[in-house]
């Protein structure tokens, strides 16, 4: 079984990934190939040269933070960066899931954005209330102008969850949210036999 995960920052999906693992997926993470495929030395030179030095740190390594402040609100930027990255992680995580006898969650931002549902069996989207989502926002230590500047990147929740097939809800705990994980595992799996 191969499960695309998607939904709104802040919502929980890393939580919910990692219910996913327990239950024994085999879990990727779309962001976490993404910082990798980033430091990758061609790529790396790639946005040195398109922002500048500055872009860089003194351990030669990319300054995200500084990268995010070039590419939100600038949509020829971001999409720059994206065609630089994109395509490898896709390819990554379309090369790991060519293994069969696993199943397969990867967490995917931007699933529907980027129209990839159709490498998956199964979409889910991890949902919570909004003043939930952007109460966690701020407790990572955003600021209000970067939660909006993200939030107008992506799809409104209540979307990406119209369009995928299942839904978990995590406005509450992890016992919670395991729950809904494990309900839904045992759904698609079916009964053993």
């Amino acid at each position: 079984m191969r499960i695309g995960l998607t939904g709104g920052i802040g919502a929980g999906k890393t939580a919910a990934s990692a219910c996913f693992g327990r239950q024994g997926f085999r879990v990727l993470s779309a962001d976490r190939l993404a910082h990798e495929v980033l430091m990758r030395p061609e790529v790396l030179r790639r946005v040195q040269q398109r922002w500048g030095d500055e872009v860089i740190t003194e351990n030669g390594l990319p300054d995200r933070d500084l990268i995010a402040e070039r590419v939100f609100c600038q949509p020829a930027e971001l999409a720059w960066l994206e065609s630089q990255i994109h395509p490898v992680i896709r390819s990554e995580w379309q090369a790991a899931m060519a293994d069969r006898s696993q199943d397969w969650l990867v967490e995917i931002p931007l699933l529907f954005e980027k129209g990839w549902e159709g490498d998956f069996d199964v979409t889910v989207a991890v949902v919570c209330d909004p003043k939930v989502q952007r109460r966690r926002l701020l407790e990572r230590g955003w600021t209000p102008g970067q939660i909006d500047a993200r939030l107008a990147c992506q799809l409104p929740m209540a979307e990406k969850a119209a369009r995928a097939r299942h839904v978990l809800t995590n406005d509450g705990s992890l016992e919670t949210l395991e729950a809904q994980v494990r309900d839904l595992v045992g759904r698609l799996r079916g009964p053993k036999t």
